[in-house]
């Protein structure tokens, strides 16, 4: 075997183990750029969701406001009642 054909078979071998290496990286790189897609809206998920949704003590509260303001109006429609009876008596 000739030292011409030896170099060019390493050569060779060399270019193909190359090729495969960067083949292998290119799958890693896209794999790791999926997964960082994934957290960005993982992330972006998260700071909208104190924006989208009520905490429990937020919607209690505000469940309280409006039975108060139900009772209130139901005092009111009470005395309208009451008084429209009084005026028929």
């Amino acid at each position: 075997m000739s030292l011409e054909a030896t170099i060019g078979g390493l050569a060779a071998a060399t270019g193909f183990f190359t090729w495969s290496h960067q083949q292998r990286q290119n799958v890693l790189n896209d794999r790791f750029n999926g997964v960082k897609k994934r957290l960005d809206e993982v992330e972006k998920t998260i700071v909208e969701f104190p924006l989208i949704y009520a905490s429990k003590a937020d919607l209690n509260y505000g469940l309280n406001e409006i039975k108060d303001r139900l009772n209130h109006i139901n005092d009111k429609l009470d005395q309208l009642i009451m008084s429209k009876l009084g005026e028929k008596a």
